[in-house]
């Protein structure tokens, strides 16, 4: 991970990590099957917990963003729909302030006569 973390541009790497991380869980699960004694005795040399080997994990973009692999990097683009309302929102916001100042405005022009 520490690779991945000083390489982003390293893909392959990035692909071995996500492989051998999927090996390591479907082992794990298989492991908790099978001998469920051993299996939480590896999970606590591994420092892992139960809700973590079953979680999926594939290291996408919105996985990487979230848990800041590389910190500040915008990975993942909104969607168009997502885009809109934030954009919508913001003119609302705008429209709502440029309100308050001009009611302020004619509230101090009304009190000066």
């Amino acid at each position: 991970m520490e690779h991945v973390n000083q390489n982003p541009q390293d893909l392959f790497h990035i692909r071995k990590l996500r492989m051998t991380v999927q090996k390591r869980q479907k082992l794990l699960r298989y492991l908790k099957r099978d001998n469920p004694q051993r299996y939480f005795w590896a999970i606590e040399k591994l420092g892992l917990t139960d809700e973590n080997v079953h979680q999926e994990f594939n290291m996408d973009k919105k996985y990487l963003e979230e848990f800041q692999v590389w910190p500040g990097r915008k990975l993942v683009k909104m969607s168009k729909k997502e885009s809109e309302l934030r954009k919508k929102e913001r003119r609302s916001q705008k429209q709502a302030l440029r309100r308050a100042i001009r009611e302020k405005q004619s509230s101090s022009a009304n009190a000066e006569q």
